[in-house]
């Protein structure tokens, strides 16, 4: 029988001509190359591009897929993300403007999108995640659009019949290597085109590896949607054909165990959602997934117990309820208490999708009624959980987390916290029950400051952080003046020692302006020396319980102590 016809473009960028020489890249394309070469590849190799030669390589590959039953392509080198757009940087880019985007760099979505009209089976691998000097360049050029320029390779969506391998986690940046290869295109040269394996099974081996290589600092992760297995290598034979065969449920593998322990350990909304990020939403239905979601560490039905670690609030609820609605699914009243109508209609719904029809919303049904997952959110924003915890760096970088978020977190030490983000920086809520000034000491050794809130949106966020967990808040009687009170963090509003109210000199510790306030009635006011501080703060007549009582009004007190401060980081 005829061998499929396979074309692999592989391009290795080492020698930069404005930048620091890459050590790897070139041998990592080289080995690639004749790896895929005894998988029966055509290969079409590149190294050390430029612009121009390496839009004519991709050409001429583009050409090659006519007819082809698999494209692969492989890069190794600079890579960044602006805007959530990928891109090549040959080995002649300066990138000194945003404008020289357009002349000196080659969007990765331009290869995949002409991968994807040629060939109905395509592979695709980045090493490109290196720390990038180019990267930086651009960022100082923006100014304040700098924090456009992301950190590593951004997501990619993938069409049907696809399969995008990075060497680490969007966002993340993965290691240049101190040998021959990369730890990432080391373990890919190993393992792909394993006799009879599945190139699923063959990722994991390799996940497994770089996170050994690595000590768990480099966690590659895949963007699937291939229909079934790719097996690069049915015999011992170099020129196979692709075998798609019915595509079982794959059993993880030791690096997938990993993960999941990290996600168990770390326990909080947000890992949970980088479980299913990095490992697909089949993970969550695994036994010991499932035990760690449930209350009682007993294992429920897995739609319920899925269901529940949505953590969907009311307001999620009601959202749901009112899309069904609008679908025709008549669920009645959009009240956020889900009775046997709404069930219904959501088996309705999941059987129209063909889906298993439990009635317990997943994922898939969430996406389908376009409703934004709980934890990240459609604009990028995320609070990582409702409770303060000591988190553990080494889980959270397994399970994929932004490393700027782990590095902060070991800056804070063992001091509790909860973290979020909104638009284009971090909150970090943090316990530590020291004076305000021990906490700006902190904020400015971990890379941040006491948050500056100029918008309700942005006050509103902050808060959403901390309104369910009492530890961020103390509480107390004023027994000389008779009322009850519920002191929550304190942030970076602060006024001038000299100055007095109504107006009180009140600024932002960031140097920013005093714009939006939320002052509780009657403040600020100099009810006592040394209020230069703001905190979030209610009070009431009388011994009351003030534990479920909103506290996001502002408050002026003194800060010779607090027991929670909100830290603001630029991201």
């Amino acid at each position: 029988m005829e061998a499929a016809k396979r074309v692999a473009l592989v391009v290795g960028n080492s020698a930069y001509e404005h930048v620091a020489e890459l050590a790897n890249p070139a041998n990592d394309a080289a080995d690639m190359s004749a790896k895929l070469r005894s998988l029966g590849f055509t290969v079409i190799e590149g190294r050390d591009l430029g612009l121009t030669d390496l839009r004519g390589k991709v050409r001429e590959f583009v050409s090659a897929l006519t007819d082809a039953e698999m494209g692969l392509f492989y890069y190794a080198g600079h890579g960044l993300q602006v805007s959530g757009e990928n891109y090549i940087a040959p080995v002649d880019a300066r990138l000194e403007t945003f404008d020289d985007l357009d002349f000196e760099a080659l969007p990765i979505g331009m290869v995949l999108s002409a991968m994807e009209r040629k060939t109905k089976t395509n592979l695709v691998f980045l090493d490109a995640c290196r720390n990038n000097p180019l990267a930086r360049n651009l960022a100082r050029s923006m100014g304040t659009r700098s924090a456009e320029v992301g950190r590593g390779l951004a997501r990619i969506s993938s069409g049907v019949g696809t399969l995008i391998s990075f060497s680490t986690q969007p966002g993340n940046v993965a290691l240049d290597g101190t040998g021959r290869n990369s730890p990432f295109t080391s373990a890919l040269v190993k393992h792909i085109g394993t006799p009879g394996e599945d190139i699923a099974r063959s990722l994991r081996k390799v996940r497994n590896d770089v996170l050994n290589a690595t000590g768990g600092k480099q966690v590659p992760w895949e963007n699937s949607s291939l229909t079934g297995d790719v097996i690069l290598n049915a015999s011992l034979s170099p020129a196979t054909t692709v075998q798609i065969q019915p595509q079982p449920v794959p059993e993880p593998g030791p690096g997938v165990d990993e993960v999941v322990k990290a996600a168990i350990k770390v326990n909080t909304p947000r890992g949970w959602d980088l479980l299913r990020r990095s490992h697909g939403s089949s993970v969550m239905a695994r036994p010991d997934v499932l035990r760690a979601l449930s209350k009682d560490g007993q294992a429920g039905p897995p739609a319920q117990t899925r269901e529940a670690s949505l953590r969907l609030s009311t307001q999620q609820k009601r959202q749901v309820q009112s899309a069904l609605n609008d679908a025709g699914y008549t669920v009645g009243s959009a009240d956020g208490v889900w009775g046997s109508r709404t069930r219904a209609g959501i088996r309705d719904l999941q059987a129209d999708l063909g889906m298993e029809n439990t009635g317990f919303v997943d994922e898939t049904v969430l996406e389908h009624l376009g409703i934004s997952r709980p934890v990240t959110r459609a604009d990028g924003s995320f609070a990582n959980a409702k409770f303060a915890a000591t988190h553990d760096p080494n889980a959270l970088r397994l399970l994929g987390e932004d490393e700027r978020i782990v590095d902060i977190l070991e800056c804070l030490g063992r001091r509790r916290s909860v973290y979020g983000r909104r638009g284009n920086s971090l909150y970090f809520v943090v316990i530590s029950s020291s004076s305000f000034r021990e906490y700006v000491t902190l904020f400015e050794r971990c890379g941040g400051y006491p948050a500056s809130v100029t918008s309700k949106a942005e006050n509103d966020f902050i808060y959403s952080l901390i309104e369910d967990e009492v530890e961020f808040f103390e509480f107390g009687f004023d027994a000389k003046n008779g009322y009850s009170y519920k002191g929550g963090p304190y942030f970076g509003m602060r006024q001038d020692p000299v100055a007095r109210e109504p107006d009180g000199g009140w600024r932002w510790y960031n140097g920013e302006a005093v714009g939006y306030t939320n002052w509780r009635p009657g403040r600020p006011k100099e009810s006592r020396k040394g209020q230069n501080n703001a905190q979030y703060h209610t009070d009431r007549r009388g011994r009351v319980d003030l534990k479920k009582t909103d506290a996001r009004g502002w408050f002026d007190n003194r800060g010779h102590w607090a027991k929670s401060a909100v830290m603001e980081v630029d991201f």
